[in-house]
């Protein structure tokens, strides 16, 4: 393993509440703990009874849904649009 390579320190990286998160992403918090038990959306951490979420966590979940979308983009085929040759 390479020593060589940082890893952040969890102590004392920011932490969201599932509220905050929610508030965040747009959604509601029961749709955040929906997304928590079937093992979508960002990762969550748990001490005890205590949720909370790593900012970096809940910004590579969103990385991640844009760059899935943007394959999907590129992957859809176009239907119902003449090119400008076609139109002659």
């Amino acid at each position: 393993m390479n020593e060589d390579i940082q890893k952040p320190r969890l102590i004392e990286a920011p932490k969201l509440t599932p509220a905050k998160v929610a508030e965040k992403l747009g959604v509601s918090e029961t749709t955040l703990a929906n997304w928590r038990c079937q093992g979508r959306g960002p990762v969550a951490g748990c001490i005890g009874r205590n949720i909370f979420y790593y900012e970096l966590d809940v910004e590579a979940y969103l990385h991640e849904e844009r760059n899935k979308a943007y394959a999907d983009k590129k992957t859809r085929t176009q239907i119902g649009r003449a090119s400008c040759r076609e139109r002659v």
